[in-house]
């Protein structure tokens, strides 16, 4: 059920058993954003639903903040404008032009450390591939974007982070949703934090001007216990 954090900010909150993220809700005077799409049709319906239930406007906009199956492979379902950066569409753009199946997923998911995406996606979707398909968001920005939805806000940052290399962090007012970034890159087989990389993530944390920082796969924490986090990692 999505949760109300303050008048302009919700959250449909993540589950680790199905892998699926935080979903955030921006809502303006004009116009609602979604912070990601979800792992699936399924997964964004729920979301849906649970905004119509608290009599918000449904979103007419979606940002991505990075391609990773879990935060995208609900694009396609999305009935409103999507927004992603440069380089999340050119990875949207390879998973485009692929038929995605168990047997893609399971090359594409495969190793020790992958292996629980795979379990997480084949029990959300329990084989049913057939509706999945990917496409490039309808709005392509580089670097930054800044977005006014009504007396509100929102400003697109295309960052560095240790998870991802198009990552995309979503600031409104004292919060900021960062996606996956605090995390190292498993997809390139990364089983640890690189010292450096954590370094340059914690300057870039450091630089935002923001109270609250908003996981993909966490409880909403305050910057300085994010901070706090990856200074036990760096000592």
């Amino acid at each position: 059920m999505m949760e109300k954090i303050n008048e302009y900010l919700y959250l449909f909150p993540f589950e680790e058993r199905r892998d699926r993220p935080n979903i955030g809700l921006i809502v303006g005077q004009k116009y609602s954003m979604l912070v990601d799409v979800g792992i699936s049709s399924n997964h964004l319906n729920e979301v849906l639903d649970s905004v119509q239930k608290l009599n918000l406007p449904q979103p007419s906009l979606a940002v991505l903040t990075h391609y990773h199956y879990d935060h995208s492979f609900a694009i396609n379902s999305f009935n409103g404008i999507t927004i992603a950066s440069k380089k999340t569409n050119k990875y949207l753009r390879l998973f485009a032009s692929m038929t995605i199946d168990d047997k893609f997923l399971k090359n594409y998911l495969s190793g020790d450390s992958l292996s629980f995406c795979y379990d997480a996606i084949s029990e959300e979707y329990q084989g049913n591939y057939q509706n999945l398909k990917l496409k490039t968001s309808d709005i392509e920005f580089d670097k930054y974007l800044k977005i006014d939805l009504g007396n509100l806000t929102v400003e697109l940052f295309q960052m560095f982070s240790p998870h991802s290399d198009d990552s995309v962090f979503i600031k409104v007012n004292d919060y900021l949703f960062i996606g996956d970034s605090f995390f190292y890159n498993i997809f390139e087989g990364e089983k640890e934090f690189d010292k450096e990389s954590l370094e340059a993530f914690y300057l870039i944390i450091n630089s935002f001007d923001v109270e609250y920082i908003i996981q993909g796969h966490d409880v909403i924490k305050t910057k300085e216990e994010i901070m706090d986090e990856i200074n036990q990692l760096l000592l």
